[in-house]
């Protein structure tokens, strides 16, 4: 018999079932209305299930057909379960590393009656289901459906196999995650020298569809985990990095669509593959011993939206897994005690978190963007853009007067000058400020564009150099090598850019800046 109990008020649940032998979880997902689980087990609850088991509220069980050997991944969209692994036989009549299940039965992804085989083989390390849309990692190069795809492919049921533009640039590694952002895939990963097209992305990069294109300047090392927070537009990235584009974050930062931020200071801990989830509002992370700035936690905590605090004291050994099931935060991993120095519950490397409903709003992070870059000129018509797209009200300000009560408006500034813009935003009986600066140029004229001057050192460099531009609104940094092959297209974000060219060749470089698609300021560069 599994029991769990709940109270009331923040607690640890621990498992009392029948778990017998070796319990290893790979992943959990939710998927019509039971949480399934991926791994490798023994016996549960005195049955013997292969591949997949799982939880329907009240008892553990197997699914209704059989997989052999390891399931490594799991993501279920539109009835349809996507599982990837390493298999050797699915339900008895084909062989599979990646296959589909509806409840009842298996069935292989595509046509191929074969399944998804791939030229170098080690299995499916991370699948995800975008609403039908499957994308698949792993240590391959080549597929049969697909020979150019490098460590990743897609498969859309309207188009069938793409290998995404040939993946992983030769000299990559792998990659370590996968996340829906914005409608786009993001991956990261241990690759150094971008994916597909975009020759600029490091460790992370993003795929909408077509091309890919960098995330900025990206990550200086590997990205191990991401989740959306979908209330306030954020994707959290967790890895083995210390710096993204630039700014020092540890190895937890902030992306929310334009900048990188970090997540309550340097973050000094390892989180594990898959150990980032949201639950309540609030930022769980799992790994083992963490450290965000000098506190330490006990293998897992979470961030409310202003600071890291602990759960209940924590686990005893590292967390891998979360999976929000039934208005609780199940958690898994290696441990065999939680509540550290409160509760000391007994569990069996499973159990579940239950806290109510939050009060605070600490949660609640408004930002404002205008066009972009923040910069606009004279008279032109723009977009203000507010990240928390599910408030249930916006009350926007121009200069201390009152102008928008939508949640993305249009404007016009018709005065140059600095200009301040506020919104005030109200979600579930929560309300925060977003306030920021804009300045509005005036037009250049037609033929006269307007010529900068900026910094650029160390030159000669080797390694990185740092682009450092006071108004860098609007402005676009394009490198070309001697024979005028672009080498890099990066647009700026701060008056200081840091830009890595370990992977460059030693030589001469041109260094132009673009504003509107006129030149406005150039310089060379030698690396050495």
């Amino acid at each position: 018999m599994s029991v769990f109990s709940f109270g009331y008020g923040q607690n640890w649940y621990g498992y009392s079932g029948d778990f017998h032998g070796a319990l290893n979880i790979k992943d959990m997902e939710v998927f019509q209305g039971e949480l399934i689980f991926a791994g490798g087990w023994d016996t549960v609850n005195n049955i013997t299930p292969e591949g997949l088991i799982k939880w329907d509220g009240t008892k553990f069980d197997s699914v209704s057909s059989k997989i052999s050997n390891a399931t490594l991944s799991l993501s279920g969209k539109n009835d349809q379960l996507l599982i990837g692994g390493v298999f050797s036989d699915v339900q008895g009549t084909f062989t599979s590393d990646l296959i589909l299940w509806d409840g009842v039965n298996f069935s292989t992804v595509g046509s191929s009656s074969h399944g998804f085989l791939f030229s170098v083989f080690s299995g499916v390390d991370h699948v995800l289901n975008n609403d039908g849309t499957c994308y698949f990692t792993g240590n391959f190069l080549g597929v049969s459906p697909a020979p150019g795809a490098r460590e990743i492919v897609m498969y859309d049921p309207a188009t069938g196999w793409s290998d995404m533009d040939g993946g992983l640039n030769p000299g990559g590694f792998s990659f370590g995650a996968l996340e829906i952002y914005n409608g786009n895939l993001i991956a990261g990963g241990l690759f150094c020298c971008g994916v597909g097209n975009a020759t600029d992305a490091y460790h992370i990069a993003r795929w909408d569809g077509n091309e890919w294109s960098a995330l900025r300047g990206g990550l200086d090392y590997n990205v191990d985990a991401m989740v959306t927070d979908t209330m306030n537009n954020f994707l959290y990235v967790a890895g083995s990095f210390t710096t993204a584009d630039g700014l020092n974050t540890g190895g937890m930062a902030r992306w929310d669509g334009y900048n990188w931020s970090d997540v309550g200071g340097n973050f000094d801990g390892f989180v594990q593959d898959r150990g980032l989830c949201m639950y309540r509002n609030e930022l769980f992370a799992g790994g083992g011993a963490l450290v965000p700035g000098a506190k330490l936690w006990e293998n897992i905590m979470r961030w409310d939206g202003e600071q890291w605090l602990s759960v209940n004291g924590g686990v005893n050994q590292p967390v891998g897994y979360f999976e929000v099931f039934q208005d609780t935060l199940w958690v898994a991993g290696g441990f065999d005690t939680v509540g550290i120095g409160t509760q000391d519950l007994e569990t069996f490397r499973l159990a579940k978190w239950w806290m109510p409903a939050n009060t605070h709003c600490n949660w609640l992070q408004p930002l404002i963007y205008v066009n972009d870059t923040n910069t606009i000129y004279q008279n032109d018509t723009v977009s203000l853009y507010n990240n928390n797209a599910y408030a249930q009200n916006w009350n926007w300000s121009i200069d201390g007067t009152s102008t928008y009560s939508n949640y993305a408006p249009t404007h016009a500034f018709t005065d140059t000058g600095w200009h301040d813009v506020e919104v005030i935003v109200t979600q579930d009986g929560c309300t925060d400020t977003a306030t920021i600066s804009v300045y509005v140029e005036e037009p250049v004229g037609i033929g006269e564009p307007e010529q900068v001057e900026f910094k650029v050192y160390p030159n000669p460099s080797s390694g990185q150099f740092t682009l450092e531009l006071e108004k860098f609104n609007n402005v676009q940094l394009t490198v070309l090598d001697l024979q005028g092959k672009v080498i890099l297209n990066k647009p700026l974000a701060n008056t200081k850019t840091l830009v890595n060219t370990s992977t460059w060749s030693k030589g001469t470089y041109f260094l132009e800046l673009i504003r509107d698609t006129q030149p406005i300021g150039s310089q060379k560069l030698i690396i050495k």
